[in-house]
């Protein structure tokens, strides 16, 4: 049954609570990664569920027509939110690519035999992204390394900034760099940054022969929700069978 929580729009119909004991997902002491890898899953997984739970709320937020301060910091939220999870995919092939030792352990080659042959498929494809050379690895790595994070390399934000407001089409939207001030941070936001980040993130990956980064990432999501939601309940069940724990 669906629960409402007290922020707006925001619907959890979570399942129901189970109760582990922490032993059986993580022993007291260090192993050989296999057990923390699993554990550095369920947070990617976590991660990347809060970011689609922000842009359903972000979305569903009423906000007046034509322009205005409340469209524009929307705006912005959700390309912040598109940078979050571009960047939080690409650390997740990295950690894929670093445990290159754990992706091809046995232990997990017959945890993935348990999943239907889709969900095996969509762990493929993310390992297969992981060892780099896709142009959908590259434009991770890209935004990630250019917009996402790392503020101390502005040109690429720069460049966004370019493409929005010289050589873009004009448009109401382009025609002038927007601002808002106020005595706090609640009333102030610079629209532009907001603006450029967005444009950034397409030119990179129109660079890469990608017209579309919404679509990179709803595959890139869907892989991941599929084959990590499955993976981590199989690891789960797993150990609750080897450690014989009692919920």
């Amino acid at each position: 049954m669906a629960k409402r929580d007290n922020i707006v729009g925001w619907d959890w119909d979570l399942g129901a609570l189970e109760r582990i004991s922490p032993e059986c997902l993580l022993s007291r002491e260090r192993g050989d990664g296999f057990d923390e890898f699993f554990l550095a899953l369920a947070l990617v997984f976590n991660d990347l569920k809060n970011i689609v739970l922000l842009t359903d709320v972000v979305s569903r937020r009423g906000c007046p027509d034509g322009i205005s301060p409340e469209i524009g910091q929307r705006s912005g939220l959700s390309a912040h939110l598109l940078r979050l999870t571009m960047g939080i995919l690409h650390e997740f092939l990295t950690l894929l690519r670093e445990n290159k030792d754990i992706v091809e352990d046995p232990r997990l080659s017959r945890l993935l035999a348990t999943l239907p042959n889709s969900y095996r498929k969509n762990w493929r494809d993310l390992v297969t992204e992981s060892l780099g050379g896709t142009t959908s690895s590259a434009v991770l790595a890209m935004v990630r390394n250019s917009v996402a994070f790392h503020y101390y390399q502005p040109r690429a934000l720069a460049d966004g900034y370019r493409a929005c407001f010289f050589s873009d089409p004009t448009t109401d939207l382009n025609r002038r760099a927007f601002v808002s001030r106020g005595n706090d941070m609640d009333a102030m936001r610079f629209y532009y940054a907001d603006a450029a980040s967005q444009r950034s993130a397409t030119l990179l990956a129109q660079r890469k022969g990608l017209l579309s980064v919404d679509q990179l990432l709803e595959k890139f999501i869907n892989d991941t929700n599929f084959a990590l939601s499955h993976l981590v309940c199989a690891y789960i069940d797993e150990r609750r069978r080897h450690k014989r724990v009692a919920v």
